[in-house]
C-alpha cells in the first residue's frame, strides 16, 4: 500500500491544502496562499468589485476590502494614504473610484493621523467634480454616527477639518478653472457644488473676482456689472437659453464650453459636435466616437478623422490624460463592433480610428507608474 501518495507535495488537488502549508480556502472551494491586507489594498485599488466576480458578490467582495484597507489604515496610516493617492494620480486603476471610496473611508472611519491625511490628499485623488461628489457621497455613507438634525447637506453634520478641506478644493483653483469645473460637473450623486460650497464657505475671505464666482453659484444670478465675472458665465448662460446650433456653436468655440454645458436639444447637431470637438478633453473624446461617427463628423478622410488620429496618437497627451490601456482597448472593441451593447444606435467604424486606438492602448501603458 503506498500511503505516501495521500501526503505528497507535487501531486495534491486543488480542493486540498498542500501539507504542511499556510493554504487558505478561497472562495471557489479551492486552497491558495492569502494575501495580506497590503496586497489586497492594492489590489483592491486598481480591480475595485465592481459586479464581484463568478464566486463572489459585490457586496461581499467589497465588505471584505474594505475590512483591509481598515486593517491598513491602523497599522500605517501615511502609508495607506500614500498607496491611495499613489495608484489614482499614478493613472494605474481603469476607474478612480476605488480609491475615492478608500480615501472616503479613511477619513471617515480612520484614527485620526488617518483622517488628517485623507483630507489633506483630497485634491490629489479627487481631482474633477464627479470625484469630489463621489467622495461626498461615499462620506456620508460611512460615517459611523448617527443621522443628526438635517439633511446630509446640513453644515452641522460636519467638522472642521471636513470643511476646510473641502473649502480649499475650491480656493486652489484659478477663476477659469473653477468657473469650468462648476459649469462642467454641476451635479452628481445627490450632490452639486452649491450644496458643498453652502456647507464649507469657501467664499469666506475672498473678493473681487472669485467671491463674484460663489456669489453667482448661489443665487444663479449674474451681477448688474458684468466685468466682475470672468465672460464664460455669461455665456454660459446665454448657451443655456440659445436654441440655434450655428449659434451654440460659436459660443463653445469662442468660449471652450464642455459637452455638459450644452442642453441636451442641441446635442442632436453635427454643428455643435464639432465645436466640442475642437477643445474635447481626450477621455471624453474617446467616449464619444461613436456619437461623432453617426453624426458624420468622423468620416473615412474627414476633418474630424484628422483631428481624432493625431489626438489619439499624441503621447505626451494621453498620459498626461491618464487614460487606461483597459478604458482604450474597451472602446476600440465597442467602436469596433459598430454597435453599442447599452442602446440601439449603430454606426459604420472607421478603420482609420480604429487603428489609432490599437495603437493608443499600446502607448497608454506608458501611465501606469
Amino acid at each position: 500500500m503506498d500511503y505516501s501518495k495521500h501526503l505528497r507535495t507535487d501531486e495534491t488537488p486543488q480542493s486540498e491544502p498542500i501539507p504542511g502549508t499556510t493554504q487558505v480556502q478561497n472562495a471557489a472551494g479551492g486552497f491558495g496562499w492569502a494575501l495580506d491586507h497590503w496586497g489586497r489594498l492594492d489590489r483592491w485599488l486598481i480591480l475595485g468589485s465592481e459586479s464581484g466576480t463568478y464566486y463572489t458578490s459585490e457586496r461581499k467582495l467589497t465588505q471584505d476590502n474594505a475590512k483591509a484597507v481598515l486593517a491598513c489604515v491602523q497599522e500605517d496610516a501615511a502609508r495607506t494614504i500614500g498607496t491611495i493617492t499613489g495608484v489614482s494620480e499614478g493613472g494605474r486603476a481603469p476607474k478612480n473610484d476605488p480609491a475615492i471610496f478608500a480615501l472616503a473611508l479613511c477619513a471617515a472611519r480612520g484614527p485620526e493621523a488617518a483622517r488628517r491625511l485623507a483630507f489633506q490628499s483630497l485634491p490629489a485623488v479627487c481631482r474633477i467634480g464627479t470625484h469630489l461628489f463621489h467622495f461626498m457621497r461615499d462620506y456620508e455613507a460611512l460615517r459611523p454616527a448617527g443621522p443628526k438634525a438635517g439633511g446630509p447637506h446640513e453644515t452641522g453634520r460636519y467638522g472642521r477639518s471636513v470643511r476646510n478641506a473641502l473649502a480649499q478644493w475650491y480656493r486652489r483653483r484659478t477663476p477659469d478653472d473653477l468657473v469650468y469645473d462648476l459649469i462642467k460637473y454641476r451635479q452628481r450623486d445627490g450632490w452639486s457644488h452649491r450644496d458643498v460650497v453652502r456647507l464649507c464657505h469657501a467664499e469666506q475671505g475672498l473678493d473681487g473676482i472669485g467671491r463674484a464666482i460663489f456669489k453667482w453659484l448661489e443665487s444663479g444670478k449674474l451681477p448688474v456689472d458684468r466685468n466682475t465675472i470672468p465672460a464664460r458665465i455669461e455665456m454660459f448662460e446665454t448657451l443655456q437659453k440659445e436654441t440655434d446650433p450655428k449659434a451654440a456653436a460659436n459660443l463653445i468655440h469662442s468660449f471652450r464650453m464642455p459637452r455638459e454645458a450644452v442642453p441636451p436639444e442641441l446635442l442632436q447637431h453635427a454643428t455643435v459636435w464639432e465645436a466640442l470637438l475642437e477643445d474635447m478633453p481626450l477621455t471624453a473624446m474617446i467616449r464619444n466616437l461613436a456619437t461623432l461617427t453617426r453624426l458624420g463628423i468622423v468620416a473615412p478622410l474627414s476633418k474630424g478623422t484628422e483631428k481624432v488620429v493625431a489626438e489619439l496618437g499624441n503621447t505626451e497627451r494621453l498620459l498626461k490624460s491618464r487614460v487606461h490601456p483597459i478604458a482604450v482597448l474597451t472602446a476600440m472593441r465597442t467602436y469596433g463592433a459598430g454597435r453599442s451593447p447599452r442602446t440601439e444606435h449603430t454606426w459604420e467604424p472607421v478603420g482609420a480610428v480604429v487603428d489609432a486606438l490599437d495603437d493608443a492602448f499600446y502607448s497608454a501603458f506608458g501611465s501606469l507608474t
